[in-house]
């Protein structure tokens, strides 16, 4: 790579060399006043921003199959829902236990669950939710709109990403599939064959007739039951120690990688907490909240939209979407931190600069 090549990047990458920079400063700053937690905090805040610049480059300098990518992008999340339908079914055949499940997913797949049992009907059914879930949730639906893909294999991940919600059963995925599905019927309502599309409807109205009371009991449950309350009233209670903590040092924070005492979520991440955002106002402070946070996410907006807005009007619509569900999730859920919650973002890149490369090669 020569000077001028080195120096274009450099000019290019002012609002990453600002973020980054004040995040050193900031964590060195922090560990020196006692925050233990502070570089393990900066190391999971900046890996996805680091991945993400990495991939980019790739992209730019034409050093990745794309095509290849994105397939095996899609194979990975086929059989991580394949897993969960398997492991479900294991569970209604009686199989498996539901501690089993639970020493399943912790011990041999490394990866926290949140867990809880449901009816539906007669049938009694295991919710596995794990950090994860967020990438197909993400970014399985912008393989409905893939050009040239055959319909059978968009209405199979179609189908698969609806039972994949169903199992994991968060609030917020639940909506944001809601979302996606609408915007998808609204691009491709009129392009159906009306035999195919009111087939389909008197399908759904038909078999309604053996789900609808049951699905209905299932979302009652999960949106309103006494068990949301009692999850609701942790969040409501971080957020006002969080606040609370705010109003103590409001300007510059507590330092990264603080946390409230009383109040760990997790004893290897003890700063992470439901309320994100919450959580890195209290850690940063308002300025560092701006700087770092509100930089991250330019910097993940700047780089996409290189290639967002050079696609069709459906990838556009569909990546927005996406795009807000990451930026809502942190109010929610503890979804910014570390390269897995980042994938969406990194693999969001990665599919508008295929649907790009597809387009070129159209024309």
């Amino acid at each position: 790579m020569n000077r001028r090549k080195i120096k274009s990047i450099i000019i290019e990458s002012k609002l990453e060399i600002i973020v980054f920079g004040t995040g050193i400063i900031w964590c060195l700053i922090s560990y020196v006043k006692g925050s233990a937690y502070s570089v393990k905090f900066a190391s999971i805040l900046f890996v996805s921003v680091i991945v993400l610049l990495i991939m980019y480059y790739l992209i730019q300098e034409r050093l990745l199959n794309l095509d290849m990518i994105i397939k095996c992008m899609l194979y990975m999340m086929i059989l991580k829902i394949i897993a969960k339908i398997f492991i479900e079914i294991s569970f209604l055949c009686g199989i498996i236990e539901y501690d089993a499940v639970f020493r399943l997913y912790e011990e041999i797949f490394r990866a926290p669950a949140s867990m809880m049992t449901m009816d539906f009907g007669s049938i009694e059914l295991v919710r596995v939710q794990s950090p994860s879930d967020i990438v197909v949730a993400s970014l399985l639906p912008l393989y409905l709109i893939i050009p040239n893909e055959k319909e059978g294999i968009k209405i199979f991940n179609f189908l698969m990403l609806g039972i994949y919600t169903l199992i994991v059963f968060s609030r917020v995925y639940i909506v944001e599939f809601a979302c996606f599905m609408f915007v998808a019927v609204v691009f491709y309502w009129k392009k159906i064959p009306k035999k195919v599309r009111y087939g389909g409807i008197g399908i759904i109205a038909i078999s309604s007739l053996v789900w609808f009371r049951p699905m209905v009991e299932m979302l009652c449950f999960r949106f309103f039951s006494d068990n949301v309350a009692e999850a609701d009233s942790v969040r409501t209670e971080q957020i006002r120690e969080l606040v609370i903590g705010i109003k103590n040092a409001p300007i510059w924070g507590h330092g990264m990688g603080s946390f409230l005492p009383d109040l760990i979520r997790s004893e290897e991440i003890p700063f992470s907490y439901e309320a994100e955002y919450l959580s890195f106002v209290y850690q940063l402070g308002i300025v560092g909240f701006i700087i770092l946070i509100v930089g991250i996410l330019c910097i993940y907006l700047k780089r996409l939209w290189i290639y967002v807005r050079n696609n069709s009007l459906e990838v556009k619509v569909f990546s927005f979407v996406c795009i807000g569900w990451i930026l809502i999730r942190p109010a929610f859920n503890p979804s910014f931190l570390g390269l897995q919650n980042g994938f969406p973002v990194i693999g969001l890149l990665l599919l508008n600069a295929y649907f790009n490369e597809k387009s070129r090669s159209e024309i």
